[in-house]
């Protein structure tokens, strides 16, 4: 208790903190101390905020407690409402916060955008929000973490590969402010997807760019089942081309497609389900996937 009352909790303080997190006996001294002197004295919390989410006691203070208060405090720095309507700078809901971050930024980017130098931080956030992405978007923090992950060089690299697949400039601006996760595809990855959508189903590389959430699916287990059971339902006449959007076709979850294209045409097309759930190769006989040649627009 002279621990507790040395860090400027009252009784009733540490009666909440235990309520809530019967853990904080098992501290030793040390780690009570770093913890507390971090937050109150560094990051200027009242002593009765940490208690009151004393389950971030638990955490380490250099993995988990440091990294993502620093990136609460560029967030709130930005103004992300996001963040401040949890965690405000007077330090209430203090776990709310932590956790809010946890699930919001992976951990590995959480270190890498700590560990940048902060001229670098600086330079990346204005890349980011010259390419449309602004600190309030939901995208924000994964496109800063793509900026972190791919340097100069591999970016100029995926450019020549995205003009490889058609892409203008725009195309790829906007699939990046849909989705900056495109950049983290593999060569190998993003030319098999793109290969199959354009080459063999017929889409346009603008349609792919609108709709840049569909490449980051698996092209065997998930893209082509579902291709295959449209393109069966277009060739029986019980869906027309355009009536449904990529995203539709491919960015909706498992559930939704079944009922909508499976369960629905069951009767018309009884072998729709084991097209749906057998892994099929691109040229499975009766598919319709033949072979197209697509008009390649350059930057």
């Amino acid at each position: 208790m002279e621990l507790y009352r040395k860090w400027g909790w009252t009784e009733d303080d540490f009666l909440l903190a235990f309520r809530k997190n019967p853990q904080i006996m098992e501290l030793a001294e040390k780690n009570f101390s770093s913890k507390m002197d971090f937050l109150v004295n560094k990051m200027g919390w009242h002593p009765a905020d940490v208690a009151g989410s004393s389950v971030a006691l638990n955490y380490s203070l250099e993995k988990y407690i440091i990294p993502r208060c620093l990136v609460i405090r560029v967030l709130l720095s930005k103004g992300l409402r996001k963040f401040s309507d949890s965690f405000n700078t007077s330090g209430h809901a203090v776990h709310d916060g932590l956790r809010a971050v946890k699930n919001t930024v992976e951990d590995v980017a959480v270190a890498l955008v700590i560990s940048l130098e902060s001229d670098k931080f600086k330079e990346n956030i204005k890349k980011v929000t010259s390419m449309g992405v602004p600190p309030s978007s939901a995208t924000f923090m994964r496109a800063l973490y793509m900026f972190a992950r791919v340097n100069e060089s591999e970016r100029v690299q995926k450019m020549e590969l995205y003009r490889k697949w058609g892409w203008t400039e725009d195309d790829f601006l906007l699939a990046f402010r849909k989705n900056p996760q495109i950049m983290e595809l593999a060569e190998k990855n993003f030319s098999s997807k793109m290969d199959f959508l354009v080459t063999k189903v017929g889409w346009l590389p603008a349609d792919v760019a609108g709709s840049p959430i569909v490449i980051v699916f698996s092209l065997r287990n998930w893209i082509i089942p579902r291709c295959s059971v449209i393109r069966i339902l277009m060739s029986k006449g019980l869906i027309v081309k355009g009536e449904f959007s990529m995203a539709t076709l491919l960015g909706t979850g498992k559930d939704y497609f079944l009922d909508r294209f499976v369960v629905k045409y069951q009767e018309q097309v009884p072998e729709l389900p084991s097209i749906f759930k057998v892994q099929m190769g691109l040229s499975e006989p009766g598919l319709g996937f033949e072979q197209k040649e697509v008009g390649v627009k350059q930057l």
